[in-house]
Protein backbone atom coordinates (compact mmCIF):
# COMPACT_ATOMS: atom_id res chain seq x y z
CA UNK A 1 0.00 0.00 0.00
CA UNK A 2 2.76 2.13 1.25
CA UNK A 3 4.58 1.65 -2.47
CA UNK A 4 1.29 2.50 -4.33
CA UNK A 5 1.02 5.79 -2.88
CA UNK A 6 4.53 6.40 -3.37
CA UNK A 7 4.03 5.36 -7.30
CA UNK A 8 0.44 7.49 -7.39
CA UNK A 9 2.52 10.61 -5.86
CA UNK A 10 5.35 10.04 -8.30
CA UNK A 11 2.90 9.76 -11.28
CA UNK A 12 1.10 12.66 -9.90
CA UNK A 13 4.15 14.80 -9.81
CA UNK A 14 5.70 13.45 -13.09
CA UNK A 15 2.04 14.66 -14.72
CA UNK A 16 2.31 17.97 -13.21
CA UNK A 17 5.70 18.56 -14.34
CA UNK A 18 5.15 17.54 -17.99
CA UNK A 19 2.03 20.19 -18.07
CA UNK A 20 3.95 23.23 -16.48
CA UNK A 21 6.77 22.47 -19.04
CA UNK A 22 4.04 21.72 -22.46
CA UNK A 23 2.99 25.86 -21.23
CA UNK A 24 3.38 28.47 -24.08
CA UNK A 25 5.76 30.80 -23.09
CA UNK A 26 4.81 33.69 -24.43
CA UNK A 27 7.50 36.10 -25.84
CA UNK A 28 7.95 39.79 -24.26
CA UNK A 29 5.82 42.03 -26.47
CA UNK A 30 7.50 44.01 -29.14
CA UNK A 31 7.76 47.83 -28.71
CA UNK A 32 5.86 50.12 -30.86
CA UNK A 33 8.41 52.04 -33.09
CA UNK A 34 7.54 55.60 -34.51
CA UNK A 35 9.03 56.13 -37.54
CA UNK A 36 9.39 60.48 -37.06
CA UNK A 37 12.36 62.58 -37.03
CA UNK A 38 12.95 65.52 -36.07
CA UNK A 39 15.50 67.55 -38.55
CA UNK A 40 17.27 71.29 -37.11
CA UNK A 41 18.51 73.93 -39.79
CA UNK A 42 21.19 75.87 -38.89
CA UNK A 43 23.33 78.94 -40.58
CA UNK A 44 26.68 79.74 -40.31
CA UNK A 45 27.22 83.51 -40.85
CA UNK A 46 30.62 83.97 -41.89
CA UNK A 47 30.02 87.30 -43.41
CA UNK A 48 31.20 89.82 -41.45
CA UNK A 49 27.98 91.48 -41.05
CA UNK A 50 24.65 91.30 -38.70
CA UNK A 51 22.41 89.53 -41.50
CA UNK A 52 18.19 88.84 -41.30
CA UNK A 53 17.47 86.10 -43.17
CA UNK A 54 13.69 85.57 -44.55
CA UNK A 55 12.36 82.14 -45.84
CA UNK A 56 9.48 80.72 -47.07
CA UNK A 57 8.35 76.68 -45.99
CA UNK A 58 7.63 74.84 -48.85
CA UNK A 59 4.23 73.56 -48.92
CA UNK A 60 4.05 70.89 -46.49
CA UNK A 61 2.06 70.74 -43.54
CA UNK A 62 3.39 73.98 -42.36
CA UNK A 63 2.61 77.35 -44.38
CA UNK A 64 4.60 80.12 -43.37
CA UNK A 65 7.21 82.64 -43.90
CA UNK A 66 9.66 83.53 -41.19
CA UNK A 67 12.78 85.89 -40.39
CA UNK A 68 15.40 85.01 -38.28
CA UNK A 69 18.28 87.31 -37.16
CA UNK A 70 22.15 86.09 -38.03
CA UNK A 71 24.21 87.45 -35.83
CA UNK A 72 28.06 87.42 -37.89
CA UNK A 73 30.17 84.71 -36.61
CA UNK A 74 27.27 82.40 -34.95
CA UNK A 75 25.73 79.22 -35.43
CA UNK A 76 21.79 80.50 -35.67
CA UNK A 77 19.24 77.33 -35.57
CA UNK A 78 16.97 79.07 -38.00
CA UNK A 79 14.24 75.81 -38.17
CA UNK A 80 13.32 72.99 -36.47
CA UNK A 81 10.93 70.40 -38.69
CA UNK A 82 9.66 67.06 -37.08
CA UNK A 83 7.41 64.59 -38.56
CA UNK A 84 6.53 61.27 -39.45
CA UNK A 85 8.54 59.78 -42.44
CA UNK A 86 11.59 60.17 -41.10
CA UNK A 87 14.22 63.21 -41.13
CA UNK A 88 13.86 65.71 -44.06
CA UNK A 89 16.47 67.53 -46.48
CA UNK A 90 16.60 71.35 -46.69
CA UNK A 91 14.87 71.28 -50.20
CA UNK A 92 12.13 69.54 -48.88
CA UNK A 93 11.05 71.89 -45.68
CA UNK A 94 12.55 75.50 -47.15
CA UNK A 95 11.42 77.35 -51.15
CA UNK A 96 13.91 80.06 -50.91
CA UNK A 97 16.10 81.43 -48.52
CA UNK A 98 16.47 85.98 -48.58
CA UNK A 99 19.62 87.45 -47.05
CA UNK A 100 19.66 91.02 -46.18
CA UNK A 101 21.62 93.01 -43.99
CA UNK A 102 19.96 93.23 -40.65
CA UNK A 103 20.37 97.59 -40.33
CA UNK A 104 18.88 97.30 -43.80
CA UNK A 105 14.89 97.97 -44.01
CA UNK A 106 15.05 97.06 -47.46
CA UNK A 107 13.37 94.34 -48.58
CA UNK A 108 13.31 95.08 -52.57
CA UNK A 109 17.09 94.40 -52.77
CA UNK A 110 18.14 90.94 -50.63
CA UNK A 111 22.14 90.57 -50.14
CA UNK A 112 21.77 86.77 -51.42
CA UNK A 113 18.71 84.84 -52.70
CA UNK A 114 18.41 81.17 -52.55
CA UNK A 115 16.09 79.71 -54.58
CA UNK A 116 15.15 76.99 -55.00
CA UNK A 117 17.56 75.11 -51.86
CA UNK A 118 19.79 73.49 -53.08
CA UNK A 119 20.95 70.06 -50.93
CA UNK A 120 24.40 70.22 -52.23
CA UNK A 121 24.76 73.57 -50.10
CA UNK A 122 24.10 72.20 -46.77
CA UNK A 123 26.14 69.92 -44.67
CA UNK A 124 24.75 67.10 -43.05
CA UNK A 125 26.47 67.88 -39.16
CA UNK A 126 24.76 65.12 -37.60
CA UNK A 127 27.08 63.23 -35.01
CA UNK A 128 26.99 59.64 -34.31
CA UNK A 129 24.40 58.67 -31.84
CA UNK A 130 22.56 62.25 -32.13
CA UNK A 131 18.63 61.49 -32.13
CA UNK A 132 17.96 64.53 -34.69
CA UNK A 133 19.63 65.09 -37.83
CA UNK A 134 21.54 68.54 -38.25
CA UNK A 135 21.87 70.64 -41.53
CA UNK A 136 24.38 73.35 -41.35
CA UNK A 137 24.57 75.92 -44.51
CA UNK A 138 27.55 78.26 -44.46
CA UNK A 139 27.27 82.18 -45.65
CA UNK A 140 30.23 83.82 -46.44
CA UNK A 141 31.22 87.32 -47.72
CA UNK A 142 31.70 85.87 -50.92
CA UNK A 143 28.43 84.29 -51.40
CA UNK A 144 27.06 88.20 -50.68
CA UNK A 145 28.86 89.53 -54.11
Amino acid sequence: MKRTKSLKTSILLATAIFFVSCLKKEAPPKPIVDYGGITNYFIVNKTGMNLKVTYKISPTPIDKDSTVTLTTDTITQIFKYGGLGGHFPPSYVFDNLLFYNKSDNNKDKPLLTIDPVNDDNWNNVTKKGDNETNYQLIISSDDLK
